[in-house]
């Protein structure tokens, strides 16, 4: 699965969904991670962070995240879909986030692709930002 188009092709416009368990801790962890990265950056250990950024997007995220998911999106009721949905909207604004520093003109370019509803759903004050580099982490 190519990881944000499958995301963004079909993301939920409906009620705000009732994230299951499974997503709330695949969010916590999202954001454990992104906590993790940002404190190798700060320590300027620029090669951890990458590497965990990385690791965490195509292992955690793309093989094991998406991969849970697709059940629910394709054979779920549609409160199932509409949390599936959200769950990995809220981990793809995340991993976008995380990966900026390493990769700013590609994941500013998706960031730029996201629907408003996707964008700043937990930040600035439900405001979105012009640009994911100012975007609160």
């Amino acid at each position: 699965m190519n990881s944000p188009s499958q995301i963004l092709g079909k993301t939920w416009e409906g009620k705000p969904a009732k994230l299951s368990t499974k997503d709330k801790k695949n969010i916590a962890g999202a954001k454990k991670m992104k906590a993790a990265v940002a404190k190798h950056i700060e320590k300027f250990e620029f090669h951890l962070a990458a590497e965990k950024a990385y690791h965490y997007f195509w292992h955690t995220f793309a093989d094991k995240i998406i991969e849970e998911t697709k059940l629910r999106l394709q054979n779920g009721t549609p409160e199932e879909k509409a949390a599936a949905y959200s769950g990995l909207e809220t981990i793809l604004r995340e991993s976008l986030k995380m990966l900026h520093p390493f990769m700013p003109f590609i994941t500013e370019e998706i960031y730029q692709k996201l629907p408003p509803s996707l964008i700043s759903k937990e930040t600035n004050e439900g405001k979105r930002t012009k640009l994911l580099l100012v975007e609160k982490w």
